[in-house]
């Protein structure tokens, strides 16, 4: 009886360390796709792409780069862990972005451009523009507001 329970609790904390072990992998990983993102996400000369309005807002390749790599990247989390994750990536680029990220995720900028201008098309057509006016990132001309974006920014490296 004694062996039995004894194998039980082993399989069970064999488990629970692999589990966690995954789970430093993906912080760890989300960590470091954030932090190259910082100094790109304050860059003025940010060029994006935008969907037949000549002087309109844009929608940037390596956001969408960045949401699908967070978001994938959170897979081995916790529940719970993950929706905060996402709703962290809603408040930052967006809701259309985060969900287009995660309908067709985008994992190497430099051959993206293609899927962007399909997948803004594609919600466009559907009355859901990629650009979202809320959105954190298009909002960095006061200290006030980079300020908030550079937190929520440092919230999600984080994890949370």
């Amino acid at each position: 009886m004694s062996a039995a329970i004894s194998f039980g609790t082993a399989s069970a904390v064999a488990g629970r360390q692999e589990r966690g072990k995954q789970a430093y992998a993906a912080r760890k990983l989300i960590q470091k796709t954030v932090s190259d993102y910082v100094p790109m996400a304050f860059d003025k000369e940010r060029q994006g792409v935008n969907f037949g309005m000549n002087d309109g807002p844009t929608v940037n390749v390596v956001d969408m780069a960045v949401i699908s790599r967070v978001i994938e990247a959170s897979e081995p989390l916790p529940w719970l862990r993950r929706k905060a994750i996402r709703l962290r990536c809603r408040k930052i680029f967006g809701r259309s972005m985060t969900e287009a990220a995660e309908l067709h995720p985008i994992t190497d900028p430099s051959k993206a451009f293609g899927q962007l201008v399909f997948v803004g098309y594609q919600a466009n057509k559907k009355g859901k523009p990629l650009y979202d006016e809320k959105a954190l990132i298009h909002h960095r001309e006061t200290d006030k507001e980079i300020a908030r974006l550079r937190r929520q920014l440092l919230r999600l490296r984080r994890g949370r």
